[in-house]
């Protein structure tokens, strides 16, 4: 199977209508999570936890919350000032091909809030070049995301936000070194900082009313 492949294509980016240092105050991301598969929840939980660590090499927090909007400990969350986005995880694409493991969904100021993540390419992938299914499923979550917060202009010509992963991206998504670039690391704080602000001059507004 490592010889049918030449490139995996890690995301589709859909139009839709017309190196950092982690502190106390990273910006958040709150990412709602639906699993539309039979995917067990310790697996994907693992994947989250893969996800969250290239997002703090990247200076942010990655919040994962159920499709109820529930913690990992049961409870309501709601991460105040963070940016919100949602990942669903779908057995598989109808239309897009067999090399596509993924899509997010942009408007036409190339921001957008939700993505897909195809679960049988994932396994295909992880199968064919002996990778961990929770290290492939983990950094496609991480990629998609990028996308999301990243733009139209995404894709980058080396670390996690390549358009097609050979075997070298795959080695270093084993070895846990398939990771943003600090320039996209740069991208993603000032967008996620920038909703944050937003936000909190919607508190404000609300608050004054």
């Amino acid at each position: 199977m490592q010889q049918k492949y030449k490139g995996w294509m890690c995301g589709v980016v859909v139009l839709v209508g017309s190196g950092v240092s982690l502190g106390a105050m990273a910006p958040k991301v709150e990412v709602s999570i639906y699993n539309d598969t039979q995917l067990s929840r310790e697996t994907l939980t693992e994947a989250e936890d893969e996800a969250k660590r290239i997002f703090q090499k990247a200076g942010m927090t990655l919040v994962f919350l159920d499709a109820r909007g529930l913690g990992r400990d049961g409870s309501h969350k709601t991460v105040e000032n963070a940016v919100r986005l949602s990942v669903r995880i779908i057995p598989h694409s109808k239309n897009l091909s067999e090399t596509t493991f993924g899509v997010s969904f942009l408007g036409e100021d190339g921001e957008g809030a939700f993505a897909d993540v195809f679960l049988d390419r994932a396994q295909a992938l992880s199968a064919g070049w002996n990778v961990s299914l929770v290290h492939v499923l983990g950094h496609v979550v991480a990629h998609e995301l990028g996308h999301l917060l990243l733009g139209s202009n995404g894709h980058a010509s080396q670390g996690i936000m390549r358009p097609r992963w050979q075997h070298a991206e795959l080695v270093k998504a084993a070895t846990g070194t398939l990771v943003f670039t600090p320039e996209q690391a740069r991208r993603m704080v000032a967008r996620v900082s920038a909703g944050k602000r937003e936000s909190e001059v919607l508190q404000v507004a609300a608050l004054r009313k």
